[in-house]
C-alpha cells in the first residue's frame, strides 16, 4: 500500500495515522522513540504491508509488470490502488476526500519535528504537488512514477507502467476492488487484537 492507502487505515486516531505515515523511515529500536499511539501505527503499516504482499489477488498483478518492471512492480501496483482509492473514495469514507488529505497535511505539519528525517525531506514536496490527490488522475500518475525513477533507476521508466494501467483499466481496478475490502477487515481484525488504531467501517 501507498500513502493515501495506508494513512486511511489508520482510523482516526492523529498518532496512528503519523505512524502509519513515517513507518517506512522507522527503522530497528528507533521505534522506541515514538508514544504508544505512533508505535501502533508503524506496527499497523507493516502488518499490511506483510498482508499486501501476500495476496494472491496482487501477486496476480504483480505478474502482469513483473516481466517490464521487475522488483519495482509491486512498488507501481501500491500507486496504483491509491489511485483506485481516489476514484472509489466514496465507498469507503464519508469525509470528502479534500477534507481528509487537508487535515491529515496540517496534522503533519504540526508534528513535523518528530518526523524522520526521510518524511522531512519529501514532506515538501508531498504537499506542494498534492500526492494524496494526484493518484486520481493519469498525468499525477506518470509524474509521481517518473519522480521515483529519477530516485531509484531512471533506465526502469515506472511511468510507462500507466499504459499498462489503461490497457488493463478493468482487471486492475476489480482486484483492487476485491481485495481492499479484504484488507480493511483484516485490518479490524489487528486492531481489535492489538488494541490498535480505531476500526475503519465503510460502505
Amino acid at each position: 500500500m501507498n500513502f493515501l492507502a495506508h494513512i486511511y487505515l489508520a482510523g482516526s486516531n492523529d498518532d496512528c495515522r503519523i505512524g502509519s505515515f513515517i513507518a517506512d523511515g522507522v527503522k530497528g529500536k528507533t521505534i522506541e522513540k515514538f508514544n504508544k499511539d505512533i508505535q501502533k501505527g508503524i506496527i499497523l503499516h507493516r502488518h499490511v504491508d506483510v498482508f499486501t504482499d501476500t495476496s494472491p489477488l496482487v501477486k496476480s498483478l504483480i505478474l502482469k509488470l513483473k516481466p517490464e518492471y521487475d522488483r519495482y512492480s509491486g512498488i507501481i501496483i501500491d500507486i496504483f490502488f491509491d489511485h483506485f482509492l481516489n476514484i472509489h473514495w466514496n465507498k469507503f469514507s464519508d469525509i470528502p476526500l479534500k477534507v481528509f488529505v487537508k487535515d491529515f497535511y496540517i496534522l503533519i505539519l504540526k508534528n513535523f519535528f518528530i518526523l524522520p528525517q526521510r518524511n522531512r525531506i519529501i514532506l515538501p514536496f508531498l504537499i506542494y504537488n498534492n500526492w494524496l490527490e494526484s493518484y486520481g488522475s493519469f498525468i499525477g500518475l506518470e509524474k509521481r512514477l517518473m519522480g521515483m525513477s529519477r530516485r531509484v533507476d531512471y533506465a526502469c521508466r515506472m511511468d510507462l507502467a500507466v499504459k499498462e494501467l489503461k490497457d488493463n483499466y478493468i482487471t486492475f481496478e476489480n482486484v483492487f476492488l476485491q481485495f481492499f475490502p479484504k484488507l480493511i477487515t483484516f485490518y479490524n481484525e489487528k486492531a481489535n487484537y492489538f488494541d490498535l488504531c480505531s476500526p475503519i467501517r465503510f460502505h
